[in-house]
């Protein structure tokens, strides 16, 4: 992996909560905090829905989501934005993922910004591509990984300041 994605994955590995923002289907904006569940970043991003009915409508089969991170004792932070979907059993992922059995949110990424916010410079963005799922696939179903969870990342940073 890259450098940048590489410290992107080593940061996201110190947050044990991250907030979950979408638009609901009245247009209203919705942030939850979320549990994470441990696991190196691949391209997606793995989160406990609990037992929530309203997060499960509001993704209902899949939404553009932002995920974010931050510390500021460290002053770190980082925003995800990509594709939720919400599994009810998991049946691929990490074996930390597949021990979840209260539903998992799974984020394919589209792009992250990092910041520091102790650093004069301007935040990293880091794109992602990798397939977004169909609205008519059902990801509970599957019996081995989709796709995007098996394809390497292909990657674009891009400067923040231009």
């Amino acid at each position: 992996m890259q450098p940048f994605v590489d410290a992107l994955a080593t940061l996201l590995d110190r947050f044990p909560v991250a907030t979950l923002s979408l638009v609901d289907a009245d247009a209203r904006p919705r942030t939850r905090p979320l549990r994470t569940v441990p696991g190196r970043f691949n391209g997606h991003v793995w989160l406990r829905a609990g037992s929530d009915p309203d997060l499960r409508a509001e993704i209902g089969r899949g939404t553009e989501v932002s995920v974010t991170y931050g510390s500021a004792e460290a002053g770190q932070y980082v925003t995800i934005y990509g594709w939720a979907i919400v599994l009810q059993v998991p049946s691929y992922g990490t074996s930390a993922v597949r021990r979840v059995k209260s539903g998992l949110v799974c984020v394919s990424a589209h792009a992250a910004e990092m910041w520091d916010v102790g650093a004069e410079a301007s935040p990293r963005i880091i794109a992602f591509s990798h397939p977004q799922p169909s609205a008519a696939e059902e990801p509970a179903s599957h019996s081995r990984a989709p796709l995007s969870a098996t394809r390497p990342l292909r990657l674009a940073t891009l400067d923040a300041s231009a």
